[in-house]
């Protein structure tokens, strides 16, 4: 995901609540660098059943509308700045 997050590619972003202290310490700041808005919802065993596969520490969403939809239903997010 770090890699599409810099590539420009991620339009939002989910990260697990528990995910692991090392990869909120890699993955948040590139994400708030990257003016990337994210929450961090759910366990890493759901978040990885929602998208069909096994637990998952975040999930980066490309597709500009469904990022915005998500971004509404998940309460709007953390923007850099906020």
């Amino acid at each position: 995901m770090r890699e599409a997050v810099r590539a420009g590619d991620v339009r939002f972003a989910i990260v697990a609540g528990d995910a692991s202290a090392n990869t909120k310490k890699r993955l948040v700041p590139l994400l708030e660098a990257s003016g990337v808005p994210y929450v961090e919802r759910f366990d890493r065993e759901s978040l990885g059943k929602s998208i069909g596969k096994a637990p998952v520490s975040a999930v980066g969403v490309t597709g500009r509308d469904l990022a915005a939809r998500i971004r509404v239903l998940a309460g709007s997010g953390s923007s850099p700045g906020d």
